[in-house]
Parts: structure tokens; C-alpha cells; sequence
């Protein structure tokens, strides 16, 4: 876990154990509305932590700029106009992309306490299948809380180092 995770704003630090919370409801009712990739806001996180650790290349930083603007105009913040980014290359798109695959491939399915709690109340998840591997607490992701007895590793982008 990165010593830098403290760095973290609170509020996407909720955004993430929000989404997280949404996903693994959805993947209860047998919904998988991730695709097998990974948030903005977890995107956002990875590359914020990643730059505290070495500088990031250019496609890098247009693409945390995109996603950061898209997160911050979402909260009611103006971005100015120096580093507000609103559109990708296609390349940093295709970049971001698989970011988001191998982040969402590292950290595993969501699972959260009430998910973990409607689990163990109805003994069974996705189309009926107990689902036991794979999973990430919600709290413990970017908190550095071990509440679920485990703790999804930190990820950065790739050939960005590791968090």
C-alpha cells in the first residue's frame, strides 16, 4: 500500500467506496456494469499516486487532466481553462482503456459489507453461484483500513511504476 494514500481526498475516497458499493450490488443481481474496467475515480487515484512516485509522461498527464476535469466539473468545480481537458487522442484513449482493464483485472470484483452481509444472509450471489475469490473491500482499496480482512494492492498505470 502506498505511504501516499492519505493524499487522497475524502470525497473521492467515498466516490470510489460508493462505486464500489453500486457495482457489487449490480454483480448480486447478476449486472455487470463495470465491463471489466475500472472507474474514472480509480483511474484518477492510480495516476495521482503514481505521480507522487516518479514524473508522468505526457500521454499520462493529458489523460489524468481528462479524467480529473470530468471528476471536478461533476463536484460543481470550474477547471481552468489552462489545464481543463476535455477530449483525448486517440491514443491516450486507447491508453486509458486499458488502464482501466488492468486496474479493474488487479483489484477484482468489489465487494463490500452489505454485500458481503446479503451474501451471508442468502448464502449465494451472481446467478446463484457463490462467489468467494476475487473480491476487494470497499474500505481498505485507498483508506489503508483493513476492514475486510484484506487489502487491494495499489495500482499504477502501467510504465508508470508501482504505487
Amino acid at each position: 500500500m502506498s505511504a501516499y494514500t492519505e493524499l487522497v481526498p475524502d470525497w473521492l475516497k467515498q466516490r470510489i467506496s460508493f462505486e464500489y458499493e453500486i457495482e457489487s450490488l449490480a454483480w448480486l443481481m447478476g449486472k455487470d456494469i463495470r465491463q471489466g474496467k475500472a472507474t474514472d475515480a480509480e483511474i484518477c487515484v492510480s495516476i495521482y499516486l503514481a505521480s507522487l512516485q516518479a514524473p508522468l509522461d505526457h500521454d499520462a498527464g493529458q489523460i489524468y487532466l481528462y479524467v480529473a476535469t470530468g471528476l471536478m466539473e461533476a463536484r460543481g468545480y470550474t477547471v481552468p481553462d489552462d489545464i481543463r481537458t476535455t477530449e483525448l487522442t486517440q491514443d491516450q484513449d486507447r491508453k486509458l482503456t486499458e488502464w482501466k482493464y488492468q486496474l479493474y483485472r488487479k483489484r477484482g470484483k468489489a465487494e463490500t459489507q452489505i454485500s458481503k452481509a446479503i451474501k451471508e444472509v442468502f448464502g449465494k450471489s451472481r446467478r446463484g453461484q457463490t462467489h468467494k475469490t476475487g473480491t476487494v473491500p470497499v474500505q481498505g482499496v485507498y483508506t489503508g483500513d483493513n476492514v475486510g480482512g484484506e487489502t487491494a494492492p495499489q495500482v499504477a498505470p502501467p510504465g508508470l511504476g508501482s504505487a
